[in-house]
């Protein structure tokens, strides 16, 4: 599952992703779950940043979309997630 996220974030989405944090970002998945007691996947993740001042003024909101516009194309919309992510400034 981890290498099907990282295609369509760092490949698929990847301009995308480059317009929310800056030129040369990608996203490296260390583990994916879905957690039975809280009912949702636990995405753990690093988030590699081109531009610290764009991640200042969104956060992980639109690494959050990103994520869930990846599980709507993967058929599985509507399903609750948490992420954990680490940064990186490239």
């Amino acid at each position: 599952m981890e290498k099907g996220f990282w295609v369509l974030l760092n490949k698929v989405y990847k301009k995308d992703l480059e317009l929310l944090y800056g030129d040369g970002s990608s996203v490296d998945f260390t583990e994916i779950f879905y957690s039975k007691r809280k009912r949702m996947y636990v995405f753990k993740c690093i988030l590699n940043i081109g531009d610290a001042n764009l991640y200042q003024e969104l956060g992980e909101t639109g690494l959050n979309y990103l994520i869930q516009k990846s599980l709507s194309f993967m058929g599985m919309r509507n399903e609750k997630i948490m992420i954990h992510i680490s940064f990186d400034l490239l």
